[in-house]
């Protein structure tokens, strides 16, 4: 029988845990180590409204589900990603989520990497583009620690063309594909 995701949480030693904030901050935890609490998740996307995961060690290699969770998830209102070993593909690939998801609020992912923020940026304007429902007040650290940059990819997301039928067609049918297969 799965253990459930505070079940995971608790064994993990979290100190906190409840149905509305899972906290590992600074555990040094690998993929390895985050690997069932992201199961977890996926199996119950809205058990939770905020997760911390900062100053750990993950890599790209928990982005798939990491992605799956952000994009099945319609509860989670604050992830906080900050100071990990991820690459830019993983930020590609969370962009890629925020196409699903309209219920993330607080988004931190930077770290002192060199990135290519203008791709990065044009992903998560992608994003908006496709979905630009967002709770009011939202703040997305990208890239900068000190620079809330929602405001600004918001911005530019409206100022692009709207998305063609083609791409809301493409958005559709790709949703379908990330959703769970029920048995």
């Amino acid at each position: 029988m799965a253990r459930s995701v505070f079940e995971i949480s608790k064994n993990c030693g979290s100190d906190i845990v409840s149905k509305y904030h899972i906290a590992f901050h600074a555990f040094s935890f690998d993929d390895q180590k985050i690997d069932e609490l992201l199961d977890g998740l996926c199996v119950e996307p809205n058990c939770t409204r905020r997760i911390t995961l900062s100053y750990n060690q993950l890599t790209h290699a928990s982005s798939n589900k990491l992605v799956r969770y952000i994009t099945l998830s319609t509860k989670l209102e604050s992830l906080d990603l900050s100071h990990n070993w991820f690459l830019d593909q993983t930020y590609f690939d969370i962009a890629h989520a925020l196409k699903f998801n309209s219920s993330l609020r607080y988004l931190s992912l930077y770290d002192f990497i060199g990135r290519n923020d203008i791709w990065i940026n044009d992903a998560f304007i992608h994003a908006l583009r496709l979905n630009p429902c967002r709770p009011p007040n939202s703040v997305w650290y990208i890239t900068y620690p000190t620079r809330d940059e929602f405001e600004g990819l918001n911005t530019a997301a409206q100022e692009c063309t709207p998305p063609s039928m083609l791409e809301l067609l493409l958005h559709v049918h790709s949703e379908i594909e990330i959703k769970p297969k029920l048995h």
